[in-house]
């Protein structure tokens, strides 16, 4: 539905921008190209070499990345997270029975979705971020509010994902579809000029309606459906009066649906200006259910076999006072769309000179 404000764009028109790079939709996609060795903790370091051909699809253009990885797992998303947990063992049982009847072919495809993201692999990628000296952030929670908040605020320029849930959260500028020579940009501005003024006011109540990481759409309510329903009734309380007697609807549903919206609204994030958590959105509200502000480091197994945890911090950059670069901060006005209170800081630098030493140092 918003292919109208889509264009494809050749990575190289990117240069000298600051991209924040969903880690995990690339630890994904690499793992999948080397589920055999990973699943079965091989001595290889396949995954890693094409990790830096990829960072290298990006930084031969001059652009600079800041990798957001997943930090804890969010009360909200702990359904979504057990029933991916489940597909897992699914396929790991379906693979032990490929395996025991001989076909390996089987074997090997169901081994791709078998296959967890565990820590110890997850710190092989940071350790070679921090060799490489770029920017890495592990965010509170959920990357996604991490990267939308970083775009909100000017400390990048655009965000780079396979998740449409940025589109929700309000990231203004998103890179979809990186195939290391081209992505399709999502232009938040054209939202409205695409689908018109009703869904862009309404994106967020919409696709929460049609289902996403915090609560499971109603059984036959796609994204077209929640558009037409939504254009009809306004607020998902007279929607469910007429629904709940033609369709399954779960019970509890307008709470969840309400608490879905709070933590796309208030999402727990990591502010890289003021290195403190905040909420996405201002809020007075405590909604114990969101996480904790407290700053705490990461948790996670060095190696594969260690049999320990070490803890890590949540944001390396490579070296360079962000307060230090003059002329750096403007104030810009509140912005509707993603429901921010008050201003909020971007990253400017006046002379051609600190751009490139922002850039070459970050």
């Amino acid at each position: 539905m918003v292919r109208k404000a889509i264009r494809r764009v050749p990575i190289s028109e990117y240069r000298k921008k600051r991209v924040s790079v969903d880690a995990f939709c690339w630890i994904h996609a690499i793992a999948s190209n080397c589920a055999y060795e990973i699943y079965n903790k091989l001595d290889t370091k396949k995954y890693i070499n094409m990790f830096r051909n990829k960072i290298n699809s990006l930084t031969k253009h001059g652009i600079v990345p800041i990798f957001v990885f997943d930090g804890d797992l969010i009360a909200a998303k702990q359904e979504t997270s057990e029933n991916r947990q489940n597909i897992r063992d699914k396929a790991r049982v379906e693979m032990e029975m490929a395996i025991e009847e001989g076909d390996s072919h089987r074997a090997r495809e169901l081994v791709k979705r078998a296959i967890k993201i565990e820590s110890w692999l997850v710190y092989e990628f940071l350790q070679e971020l921090e060799k490489q000296d770029i920017e890495y952030i592990i965010a509170p929670y959920e990357a996604d509010a991490q990267m939308a908040y970083l775009n909100r605020i000017g400390y990048v320029d655009h965000v780079m994902t396979e998740d449409s849930d940025l589109i929700v959260y309000g990231a203004t500028s998103i890179l979809f579809k990186f195939n290391g020579l081209y992505v399709d940009e999502f232009n938040g501005a054209l939202l409205t000029e695409s689908l018109g003024s009703f869904f862009a006011d309404n994106l967020m109540e919409i696709c929460i309606l049609s289902g996403c990481d915090y609560l499971s759409s109603i059984k036959g309510i796609g994204l077209k459906k929640a558009l037409k329903f939504y254009e009809k009734h306004g607020s998902v309380e007279e929607l469910v009066k007429e629904l709940q007697y033609k369709m399954d609807v779960p019970e509890g549903y307008i709470h969840r649906f309400h608490r879905a919206k709070l933590t796309f609204m208030h999402h727990i994030v990591y502010d890289p200006i003021t290195k403190e958590r905040r909420n996405y959105t201002h809020t007075d509200e405590d909604y114990e259910w969101l996480g904790s502000k407290e700053a705490k480091k990461h948790s996670m197994e060095p190696t594969c076999d260690a049999g320990y945890e070490v803890e890590v911090e949540r944001h390396f950059h490579p070296g360079i006072d962000l307060q230090s670069i003059e002329n750096r901060k403007n104030t810009v006005k509140k912005d509707e769309y993603a429901g921010c209170q008050g201003n909020v800081t971007i990253i400017t630098v006046d002379s051609e000179e600190g751009y490139d030493i922002l850039h070459s140092k970050l």
